[in-house]
């Protein structure tokens, strides 16, 4: 075991140049790129989501959103191209240097953290505290700091204005709909009003009294068709015991003779001039004009028969014109008996309305009731609202990077591809370098072991080791070189910044 370690450290000590070469590369490398870096600077401000300082029971407010959808929000609207370049132009992140304002987006996006902990993500899932981390990255402390600030006034501003703007809008909305429930409730109860008026004898509210009224009516139709049927009787009785009478007195009745001259008169004027049966008919209604001349015309022959038929004629007259009044009545009636059910189902539908309307209206006054509330609390600041825990700080020291990390990943980087090298070299030889190597790869036991005795082999051994001096120190004079240039052309930073990142950063 020792002679296998004793093997592989002299072939170590051979390449021992080589493998200093290249860890001195990558560990100055490393401790360039380390140095180089420009810092950056990382302020943080942190916010939680209060919850609301009056009870739900006692007055809830009108502003229902959830603490993560509310932070989700502020957050789009905060990451906004419109936001982002008003930000960078008023805190000039970017100073004289202005990208383009694509750029300006993509960068400050990148710079901007915003990342949202604790809440009820999933329905299950235990209520924890709603957190919002607000960060900002920037190559000076201040400028982050500022920055960060800035971001916390516009979360602050935006949680205000979301919250006040929803309860206000809100209570408008309310405000609206109960003025045009209030129109529109006023139109249907006109209308109502409207319709019991003019249905006023059709509607179920008077359908007893037209009930009561139907019947009285149809028992007057029956008095007076009894009536006039006694009265009828009573004048056919009277017309026949008079002329009876006026038979054996030999008297014709004159109202029939005059009857007889009108009817002849009324032939005679029907018929031709020339028409030979006029002359008959002409002396026809003299005879009779002198025979009722001779009775004394007609108020000569008025007797008690006539008054009293007369005034028979003038009641069935009255009682008939009644009759006609009364049907008319009773047709009505049942005409609006008929319709009492379609407008029945039109009133309760008005009606129906009428109360939709009304109850939506109530509805509607407690749903503003509560939206007044609502807008109080949020004028207030008494509803859930996001409240600072921690304001961002100027950070003492830079974020990142780590150069340290940078510095030891050098290092070992150099160490590893040292070692990797001198590996490789030695592979280039072969592997039969020792009598053991004979008996494990070609399994012959070497008989003795005789030493290399030409001088001439030492000399490459050295010109080799010569060699590496030379490359060790060409190499460590172009860094040396490479350093100086990029100090003097700017792209590595002086000496003096450099101790003063290192006596910041306590790198080393």
């Amino acid at each position: 075991m020792m002679n296998e370690i004793r093997f592989y450290g002299s072939l170590f000590r051979r390449r021992l140049g080589w493998f200093l070469l290249t860890v001195m590369v990558l560990t100055g490398t490393g401790l360039a790129v380390a140095v180089s870096l420009p810092p950056v600077y990382a302020a943080k401000a942190r916010l939680v989501v209060e919850s609301e300082k009056i009870p739900d029971e006692l007055a809830a407010s009108t502003v229902q959103t959830q603490a993560l959808e509310h932070l989700q929000i502020i957050q789009q609207r905060l990451l906004s191209r419109e936001n982002l370049l008003d930000m960078a132009n008023r805190l000039q992140v970017y100073g004289s240097d202005r990208p383009a304002p694509d750029q300006v987006v993509s960068d400050m996006r990148k710079r901007i953290t915003l990342d949202i902990t604790g809440g009820q993500p999933r329905p299950r899932d235990p209520v924890k505290a709603t957190i919002l981390l607000v960060g900002f990255e920037a190559d000076t402390a201040v400028m982050s700091a500022a920055v960060a600030n800035e971001l916390v006034t516009r979360v602050m501003a935006e949680d205000v204005d979301m919250r006040t703007t929803v309860a206000r809008q809100t209570l408008e909305f309310f405000d609206q709909e109960v003025s045009r429930l209030n129109q529109q409730l006023s139109q249907s109860g006109a209308v109502l009003l409207s319709f019991q008026q003019e249905n006023q004898d059709l509607l179920p509210a008077t359908r007893d009294l037209r009930q009561t009224r139907l019947a009285a009516i149809e028992a007057e139709l029956s008095r007076i068709d009894r009536d006039t049927g006694d009265m009828r009787r009573e004048r056919e009785r009277l017309t026949r015991l008079h002329e009876s009478v006026r038979r054996r007195e030999g008297r014709p009745d004159i109202g029939y003779e005059a009857r007889q001259i009108a009817a002849l008169r009324e032939t005679l004027s029907n018929l031709p001039a020339d028409d030979p049966g006029a002359d008959e008919i002409a002396r026809r209604i003299d005879a009779l004009s002198r025979r009722l001349d001779a009775t004394g015309g007609t108020e000569v022959g008025r007797t008690a028969y006539h008054r009293h038929r007369d005034e028979i004629d003038a009641r069935i007259a009255e009682e008939d014109a009644r009759r006609i009044a009364l049907i008319d009545e009773l047709e009505r009636l049942r005409t609006g008996l008929a319709l009492a059910p379609v407008k029945s189902a039109e009133l309760a539908s008005l009606e129906r309305d009428h109360n939709n309307l009304q109850s939506l209206y109530e509805q509607a006054l407690d749903a503003k009731a509560l939206a007044e509330t609502g807008d109080a609390i949020e004028s207030l600041s008494k509803g859930q609202r996001i409240g600072i825990v921690e304001q961002a700080s100027i950070p003492r020291v830079p974020d990142r990077p780590n150069r340290k990390l940078v510095a030891a990943a050098g290092a070992a980087g150099g160490i590893f591809v040292g070692l990797l090298v001198v590996i490789l070299l030695e592979l280039r030889l072969g592997f039969l370098r020792r009598p053991v190597d004979l008996e494990r790869r070609l399994g012959i036991t070497p008989i003795a072991t005789l030493p290399i005795i030409d001088d001439s082999r030492p000399k490459p051994i050295r010109a080799g080791r010569s060699l590496q001096r030379k490359l060790c120190v060409g190499v460590a004079a172009l860094i040396a070189v490479a350093v100086a240039g990029g100090i003097v052309s700017g792209y590595l930073p002086a000496p003096s910044e450099i101790a003063a990142r290192l006596t910041s950063t306590d790198v080393l």
